[in-house]
């Protein structure tokens, strides 16, 4: 093949052509198929791929002489038509099979590159749904995530996450798959401009995605990175659009967050105070992690702390404890219950610094000072120095642990923001909430019950020895034992999924049986049994749960275990109620 080039980015010019092309293109052909006079096949030009139908008739000119997979030919006569090519003339530049053809990617090693193009027709991000057929946006790659490998029943692969952001401002996750990721993980560069289309798209899952948008994209082996012109790059770093919106939260609003679909957003406020350094030991490795605690303030007169994590607390955080009440703007930061609301750095988070007097003095039309930095600067000079400030749980009416010697009432939350993507560490307190209505899904079978000793307020594990069941905890051998559930459930909400641990009395509620009985119905009347296994699962039957959550460590890894506390039918009239409180509304 290195005698034989190809034409640099005859796909990209066939695809977006409106007319008949009769440049002299050379192509490889791919996968090609004669049969059943289909003349089908996939251009190649080292870089992106296509697929093709010959017309018929040519190859009676070439004497019935039919293209060999791997064969170089160049194109005269070829129009784009139904998101494919249609040959109606080419010739051979060499007709010997050879192996698939590839530009070597910029940084080596066989990889394939994004091909070149100038301005071709893309639509907003914002209209994108997962009922369009075809589609393709022009946006910024502005985060790129690290490569993951996973293994499923397909076998191993490669996964990468972006963030990708359109000239609107218009954000939204994208995952590379398998293929996808071995042709542009390597040449993707955050802060340039790319055509994406042939990807797929679904409704976001707020559980592992910090971006605002109902729809997040995937793409796999079929679809397109294309990059943008150097024309296209140079004007939108001119004119600084392609750059995703801010979304600002209050300080004063921040408790509005903790735990919601939404739990990261953006904050601009002043820097009061900067901590030193300090470093955290990682559980899975034992490795240092650096971070700096931050204390903010801004116009709703109220303080959070902010925890830098790695290279923002060791460089940004250095320079920040040289500056006296500087502003900064950090974008894309995690709001946590910690202290009843704080702040935390991701990955992906970005931070903006700027002198106080430079930012108070600066004006919006020079553009060098974003405007919120400009009235947060300002406010600060005129108001914020001498101002008296509460903390964001204070202010929204928070308790941390009590108030007025009660403790506060439990939140109402769905299954996914009890379950946030990340899992805090094993020394956290357990987390409590209320489902307001749930169904169970699926019940793990298999052990359901343990055997406990028979005495009440006794609920210690017996094993059975000769016939007896002996308590190692008591050391105490009885002629009987009592059953006792505790079994594995999946439970449901609007939301998304949990699987749990649910324990006697809820069993009990659940199956309407003691498990003493169950165990009865197992060994003698399995019908019976399959009939009431069946009946408490589905969701006909909602319940109303009280949940905890817990992090225990296994093998060096964090995992989230989640607990019933209680279940119970729902009582509408009580929800009702508090529906009623939430909206100021006496019942």
């Amino acid at each position: 093949m290195s005698a034989v080039a190809v034409t640099p980015g005859a796909v990209a010019r066939i695809r977006e052509s409106k007319e008949v092309l009769k440049d002299e293109l050379n192509v490889q052909v791919l996968d090609f198929d004669g049969s059943n006079d289909a003349f089908r096949g996939v251009l190649n030009d080292g870089t992106n791929k296509l697929k093709c139908t010959f017309a018929k008739d040519l190859f009676a000119k070439e004497n019935n002489k039919m293209v060999k997979s791997g064969a170089v030919v160049k194109l005269t006569d070829v129009v784009f038509e139904n998101s494919e090519a249609l040959v109606r003339e080419f010739s051979f530049v060499d007709e010997n099979a050879s192996p698939e053809f590839k530009t070597p990617g910029a940084t080596g090693g066989g990889k394939t590159v994004p091909g070149v193009v100038n301005s071709r027709r893309s639509q907003p991000i914002a209209s994108l749904n997962p009922y369009q057929p075809q589609w393709t946006i022009k946006a910024k790659l502005a985060v790129k995530g690290n490569t993951r490998t996973y293994r499923n029943a397909k076998g191993e692969g490669k996964v990468l996450t972006v963030e990708l952001v359109d000239s609107e401002g218009t954000a939204i996750q994208a995952t590379l798959w398998r293929e996808a990721v071995e042709r542009y993980e390597n040449v993707l560069e955050v802060g340039k401009l790319y055509y994406v289309s042939k990807g797929s798209l679904r409704p976001a899952n707020r559980q592992y995605t910090t971006v605002n948008n109902d729809y997040e994209m995937s793409l796999d082996g079929k679809s397109e990175i294309v990059e943008a012109s150097e024309e296209e790059q140079l004007e939108s770093a001119a004119k600084k659009i392609f750059e995703k919106a801010f979304e600002f939260v209050s300080i004063g609003d921040l408790a509005k967050r903790v735990n919601s679909k939404r739990a990261t957003c953006d904050v601009c406020a002043v820097v009061k105070s900067v901590a030193d350094l300090s470093a955290v030991k990682r559980k899975s490795d034992n490795s240092e992690i650096q971070k700096r605690e931050l204390t903010l303030c801004d116009e709703s007169s109220s303080t959070v702390q902010l925890t830098l994590w790695n290279a923002l607390a060791t460089e940004q955080g250095e320079k920040l404890k040289e500056m006296t009440n500087p502003v900064i703007i950090v974008r894309s930061v995690r709001v946590t219950e910690y202290e009843g609301v704080s702040l935390g750095t991701l990955g992906k988070s970005e931070m903006q610094i700027f002198e106080l007097d430079e930012a108070a003095k600066a004006s919006v039309e020079e553009g060098e000072v974003p405007e919120k930095a400009i009235e947060t600067a300002k406010w600060f000079k005129e108001n914020g120095e001498n101002a008296t400030f509460k903390t964001a749980a204070e202010g929204a009416g928070l308790s941390v642990q009590q108030r007025g010697g009660k403790l506060a009432p439990l939140e109402r939350q769905t299954l996914v923001d009890f379950q946030p993507e990340e899992i805090p560490s094993a020394s956290d307190k357990p987390k409590m909430c209320i489902v307001p209505r749930a169904s169970i899904l699926t019940i793990r079978e298999g052990t359901m019950w343990y055997c406990a000793t028979p005495e009440e307020g006794n609920n210690a594990k017996v094993e059975e020895e000769n016939g007896q069941w002996y308590c190692a905890k008591n050391q105490k051998t009885y002629a009987t034992c009592k059953r006792r559930y505790i079994m594995g459930a999946k439970i449901a909400d609007e939301s998304g999924s949990c699987w749990l641990t649910l324990f006697n009395d809820d069993g009990e509620k659940l199956f309407g049986h003691t498990a003493d009985e169950m165990h009865e119905f197992q060994e003698n009347d399995s019908d019976k049994y399959d009939a009431i296994l069946r009946a408490a699962q589905g969701a006909k039957k909602s319940f109303t749960f009280k949940l905890k959550s817990k992090v225990e460590e296994y093998n060096n890894e964090n995992r989230r275990k989640v607990l019933t506390m209680s279940m119970n039918p729902i009582d509408f009239a009580a929800e009702s109620r508090s529906l009623l409180s939430k909206m100021g509304i006496e019942a």
